[in-house]
């Protein structure tokens, strides 16, 4: 028996017990979790250890499985420093379920009881990428998923599965092909940071939504994206690197809506257009004020506060230390303004 997120223990034995677990074997892997809070402590370079991160292989260890070489292949040690990557709780949950399937012994038998698990294709993959390098498998359970996993490798949208699972988010379909149609957006250029943040706004997860696409832009999983434009890439990376840094404020955003009785989501989004201004007046601050729906006698207040959460802002969402400076002198430009009016 194994117990599968703390919760449903699981028999590989008994199709009725497989048939009660769905969606993600793999618990969000403790590195991920550590630097998730230490991005909510607004700490800038937390946002950098993650993006050094990036650089799993993955993009010259995947490929191979499909080169058809012998199962001495270094793919295998690749494969296994992959998995090594995982924190002590995936690690465990991952040997413990491939052994439980290779004691199936049968290749069928097996790929009969990893489809009912109900997986999605990310953490179907990683479980089969344990299991063929349990070394537990006998030959022809071996080959038949072996071949399997190079299928699913082949597929659309694989890379950004398999990336999912890696940082702990569950994709079902519908989730997998939002997430793909993002990702083919920011290799095309389209988007820019308050672009980003309108499109990812209503997704759950959306941070680690962020970390999925900066993984999948950074490190393909075979050649086949050789020609990209690079230019567009890096532009694309820059955007959704600032945003993962300016949401590690949003509780900060929602504490200021509330004291002012407004939408976070309304004043996480105003604050980083204000990010995004080349260059700012004090006219244009007023003007965006006014557009929130607030009574007259709380625009003050809400400025004042304002600028205090733009003391806080991490200076790696502007676009250089000048521009921050510029805002908080038109913000204070106003406030001027404003206090002379009363």
């Amino acid at each position: 028996m194994v117990r599968i997120d703390g919760a449903n223990a699981v028999d590989f034995h008994n199709t009725a017990s497989v048939n009660e677990t769905h969606g993600q074997v793999f618990p969000a892997n403790n590195v991920t979790d550590m630097a998730a809070a230490e991005l909510a402590e607004v700490r800038s370079e937390a946002l950098e250890e993650t993006m050094e991160g990036l650089s799993l292989g993955l993009s010259s260890h995947l490929k191979k499985l499909t080169s058809g070489k012998e199962p001495t292949d270094p793919r295998f040690t690749a494969l296994e420093q992959l998995l090594q990557q995982l924190g002590d709780t995936q690690a465990s949950t991952v040997n413990k379920l491939a052994e439980q399937f290779a004691s199936l012994g049968d290749g069928d038998e097996i790929l009969s009881q990893l489809k009912q698990l109900g997986l999605d294709s990310g953490n179907m993959m990683l479980l089969m990428m344990a299991l063929v390098m349990s070394g537990k498998l006998g030959q022809s359970a071996y080959n038949k998923l072996r071949k399997l996993l190079t299928e699913l490798l082949s597929q659309e949208g694989a890379e950004i599965a398999l990336f999912a699972a890696l940082e702990g988010v569950a994709l079902d379909h519908a989730g997998l092909q939002a997430l793909q149609q993002l990702y083919q957006q920011a290799v095309r250029g389209d988007a820019g940071l308050a672009k980003w943040f309108e499109l990812l706004q209503h997704l759950p997860d959306r941070r680690k939504r962020i970390r999925v696409l900066l993984r999948a832009l950074s490190e393909p999983l075979s050649d086949q994206h050789s020609g990209r434009n690079m230019v567009k890439i890096a532009a694309a990376v820059d955007d959704l690197r600032r945003l993962l840094i300016f949401l590690t404020i949003e509780e900060h955003c929602y504490m200021l809506a509330r004291a002012t009785q407004l939408d976070g989501e309304q004043v996480l989004k105003v604050t980083l257009q204000l990010t995004e201004q080349a260059w700012v007046y004090p006219q244009w601050i007023d003007e965006q004020i006014r557009l929130l729906p607030l009574m007259p006698a709380r625009r003050l207040g809400f400025l004042r506060r304002w600028r205090e959460l733009l003391s806080i802002i991490p200076l790696a969402c502007f676009r250089d230390p000048e521009q921050k400076e510029h805002i908080e002198e038109a913000m204070l430009g106003l406030l001027d303004d404003w206090c002379d009016q009363e």
